[in-house]
């Protein structure tokens, strides 16, 4: 495998390299379909893939594979017959935030363009929240009082690098939407729901934010693996920049 083309992409394998198995399982699980395979996918990398996410062992070679195979899918078929590696994760981030109503700019980093991702997709599910599922979600997320009460459009300025308030959200998200796509039981495992965020991820929030995401998903063969990889890649850089969600077991 040593002849896998990533050009471009070396920040990324940097970043997965670094990161934990159990976040890695859950990027897997959405190229495989959770190991069931899918038509564009050879059955011989779904095994290789699955067999490696069973062990959660995840070494150079095959994460370049896992990052090969996102470009594949993130890039249209046209596109691919001539660009063997397919598209970039930089380009498939921007695919993904225009799907979702943004525009990328010439001066956005890719970390902005993921957190811009998650904004708008929050955005839409609140839209589709009853106010019970809104007054639960600023319970969770808010911070308000009763001289202060809870502003979502503000809630959504103060998500920024590095902030804990950002991973708890982003794993939220991340969680939810694992959850309606794959089933629970493909995250249940997974640290980033572990402690405090199960509740919410399988309560009446999570499962509004799921089913609301999901539809971004499902608009297309592609999306319901770009999208969805590119919510988990977001919530592993903010994790690499907080090691441990608030709360969470040493």
């Amino acid at each position: 495998m040593s002849d896998i083309d990533i050009a471009g992409d070396e920040p990324l394998l940097a970043l997965l390299l670094a990161a934990e198995p159990d976040d890695v399982c859950l990027l897997v699980d959405y190229l495989t379909d959770a190991g069931k395979g899918r038509v564009s996918l050879a059955s011989t990398v779904k095994d290789f893939l699955h067999e490696a996410r069973k062990e959660k062992v995840f070494d150079e070679e095959l994460l370049k594979l896992l990052i090969h195979e996102l470009r594949m899918f993130g890039g249209n078929s046209v596109a691919n017959l001539f660009r063997r590696g397919g598209v970039t994760y930089k380009e498939i981030v921007s695919d993904v935030l225009s799907h979702v109503g943004g525009k990328a700019t010439d001066t956005d980093d890719l970390a902005a363009r993921e957190l811009d991702v998650l904004r708008r997709l929050l955005g839409k599910a609140w839209d589709k929240m009853s106010e019970e599922e809104r007054a639960q979600f600023a319970d969770k997320f808010g911070e308000s009082d009763a001289a202060s009460p809870f502003s979502f459009a503000h809630f959504l300025n103060r998500l920024g690098f590095g902030e804990a308030a950002t991973l708890s959200v982003t794993s939220f998200i991340s969680a939810s939407l694992g959850a309606n796509l794959l089933g629970a039981g493909a995250v249940l495992g997974a640290e980033m729901i572990m402690g405090r965020m199960a509740g919410a991820v399988f309560g009446p929030i999570g499962i509004a934010v799921g089913a609301a995401l999901a539809g971004y998903s499902l608009a297309s063969p592609a999306y319901r693996i770009t999208l969805p990889c590119v919510v988990q890649i977001a919530y592993i850089r903010q994790k690499g920049m907080l090691p441990r969600l608030p709360g969470a077991k040493p």
